[in-house]
């Protein structure tokens, strides 16, 4: 959808505001984790996510910071921590 980038630049100014710098992964883990885990992060699931975010392939350089918000949603979603109440 050629909407997602404006709508997810909305959603990260209604709620906090916007990230500054894309590659801030640990602004990012914190501010959708924030909204999305319901317990605390351990360090080794942070660690794992920065890496996830790092490692991520981009083919077009101007969707890197979708990509990264999208997937980062996607993985963190996956986790029992999303699921837990």
């Amino acid at each position: 959808n050629p909407d997602w980038p404006t709508k997810i630049q909305k959603l990260l100014v209604a709620n906090g505001g916007p990230i500054v710098n894309e590659n801030d992964f640990d602004g990012l883990i914190t501010y959708f984790a924030d909204r999305l885990i319901q317990d605390a992060l351990t360090a080794e699931e942070r660690s794992i996510l920065t890496d996830f975010l790092a490692g991520m392939p981009t083919l077009n350089p101007s969707t890197r910071f979708l990509d990264r918000v999208l997937g980062l949603i996607h993985v963190m979603l996956s986790l029992p921590q999303a699921h837990r109440k």
